[in-house]
């Protein structure tokens, strides 16, 4: 399954949804993290987001925010953790890759993994790795939005986390 996908390509509704309230405030370039106060304007989705923070020299990135929705399908608290720290996240990893891109790039990533977690039941992660900079030009925090997305009986179909089926396509 690839891991890097195009907007066009998203099923998760609240990955579509976490994008457009990106979007909405992204309209004169890059959004700061002020501009967003996702509990108190979108409480639903912020229960399916984390914030990471943006460390260069070294480059590291640390996870600010982790929401409740998030939590159980991780190998354990990371709120704190810079991914250099946990074992499958640090360099080279695509997941440190794909951090790196948004930090350089100052564009989202939408990406749909495989799942690494405790729960075996799991396809995959669908994401949405959205830049923020205090400056208008430097990244310096990574919000996502993220689905998980398990099999279902038929091995075409996956179903999210909140139970909407979706139809799988293999190349």
């Amino acid at each position: 399954m690839p891991d890097i996908i195009g907007c066009d390509q998203l099923r998760s509704q609240i990955v579509r949804d976490g994008h457009y309230y990106w979007r909405a405030k992204a309209s004169q370039g890059l959004p700061s993290r002020n501009a967003f106060d996702p509990p108190l304007e979108i409480p639903a989705l912020a229960r399916c987001m984390m914030l990471k923070d943006v460390r260069y020299d070294p480059l590291d990135f640390r996870y600010r925010f982790v929401g409740t929705a998030v939590r159980p399908y991780m190998n354990g608290d990371w709120t704190g953790k810079w991914m250099s720290e946990i074992s499958f996240q640090r360099q080279p990893s695509a997941i440190w890759d794909n951090h790196q891109k948004v930090a350089s790039m100052g564009e989202p990533l939408f990406i749909r993994p495989d799942y690494v977690g405790p729960l075996s039941d799991y396809l995959c992660v669908e994401a949405a790795l959205l830049p923020l900079s205090d400056d208008g030009a430097t990244v310096n925090k990574i919000m996502i939005f993220l689905d998980f997305m398990r099999r279902v009986e038929d091995p075409h179909v996956m179903q999210t986390a909140r139970g909407t089926i979706e139809a799988l396509r293999y190349h």
